[in-house]
């Protein structure tokens, strides 16, 4: 990625103060919403841009996410590193994923973090106690097959 001086001058050309305290992009933005800017060599998301800028470099195995819950916000005091499973645990929380707004399986379980289990790439989550009773029926049918 750019040098951090660079980084910093391009964030702070396209942005504008908000509701909030946000830091909203004026720049272009992705489909997603999300803010774009062009470092000379790559398309970046403003946001990573912003933090990388601001706060410091990106681990791996962690993504930039928004206290504000707002994708266009550059704030880096708005932004914090999480793991995938606790950013979309976080805005499952919020509501912010459609799927997840209901409270409970269609058995009526409830989506507690102990009773919850993300599904690999984090769109689809899955109720543990219907997981349980799933594999015990199955063990019992496989048992009496025999």
């Amino acid at each position: 990625m750019t040098d951090r001086p660079k980084l910093a001058q391009l964030v702070s050309a396209r942005y504008e103060v908000g509701d909030g305290e946000c830091w909203l992009w004026t720049g272009d933005l992705f489909r997603s919403g999300y803010g774009r800017l062009y470092d000379g060599a790559k398309r970046l998301r403003a946001h990573r841009a912003s933090f990388v800028a601001f706060v410091g470099p990106i681990p791996s195995g962690v993504e930039v996410c928004h206290r504000c819950n707002n994708k266009a916000c550059v704030n880096p005091e708005h932004l914090y590193l999480a793991t995938h499973i606790q950013n979309v645990r976080d805005a499952m929380a919020d509501g912010l994923i459609r799927k997840f707004k209901s409270a409970t399986c269609r058995n009526g379980h409830q989506y507690t973090p102990e009773n919850t289990r993300i599904r690999p790439g984090g769109a689809r989550r899955a109720c543990k106690e219907c997981q349980r009773a799933h594999c015990r029926a199955y063990r019992e049918r496989r048992k009496n097959a025999t």
